[in-house]
């Protein structure tokens, strides 16, 4: 279960997610303009309160590098690594319209009104789209690695890009990933199946990368520090 608090520290909005876990993480939340701790349920909230001071600098380069984003019609996004126009058009039901280099997304006018209802329709969009990729990815990489994968689940998460729980043959991938190039959906999708195999990352599961997808390295670059 996880247990949730909020406070103020310097001038930021903290919000502490404890939860199951070993180490202490950071994750600056733009949308929101708040900083998001994950904290191993037992540690202190002086503990807490060091772990952010340490790491003060870079949360102000997070901060820099990540202003709020409002999805204006005209802003651009990620998708598949390459930058699209966004505009939103009212309509009673929910859809979506690929125009060359420019996303049509159409919702409620409650919705296209407000930059957090925007997001949403965003974050649908995504979702939408990962669902018939990633499906026919993992099916065809499935194939190739002779791994049997009976569950194939999408969600938005902080910390990981892809999760596994081979004993249940069930894979678990991250939405964003959408954002980057495809390429990087495929590594992802190998790390999670080559866990069938291998739990750990130590040498014998690296060669299995190396065996079916000698372009892990480039991927796994693109990915790192994005969360």
């Amino acid at each position: 279960m996880v247990t949730k608090s909020l406070f103020e520290w310097n001038e930021y909005k903290v919000e502490v997610s404890r939860k199951k876990m070993r180490h202490l993480r950071l994750y600056w939340d733009s949308f929101s303009s708040q900083l998001k701790v994950s904290a191993p349920k037992r540690v202190s909230y002086t503990e807490i309160f060091s772990f952010m001071e340490k790491n003060k600098n870079w949360i102000e380069e997070q901060v820099k590098k990540a202003p709020f984003q409002r999805y204006l019609n005209g802003e651009t996004v990620l998708l598949f690594g390459e930058s699209i126009e966004l505009f939103f058009y009212p309509s009673k039901q929910s859809f979506f319209k690929r125009e060359k280099e420019a996303l049509l997304i159409y919702g409620t006018e409650a919705l296209i009104n407000n930059p957090v209802g925007r997001k949403k329709l965003l974050d649908k969009f995504y979702l939408y789209q990962m669902k018939i990729i990633a499906s026919e990815k993992v099916r065809a990489w499935s194939l190739i690695m002779g791994v049997q994968v009976n569950v194939l689940r999408f969600r938005k998460m902080k910390t990981r890009w892809g999760s596994c729980f081979p004993q249940r043959g069930q894979i678990c991938l991250n939405s964003d990933l959408m954002r980057y190039p495809l390429s990087c959906l495929d590594y992802v999708i190998v790390h999670e199946c080559a866990h069938f195999f291998e739990p750990g990352h130590g040498v014998a599961f690296k060669k299995i990368l190396d065996q079916f997808y000698p372009e892990w390295k480039r991927d796994q670059k693109i990915l790192q520090n994005r969360m």
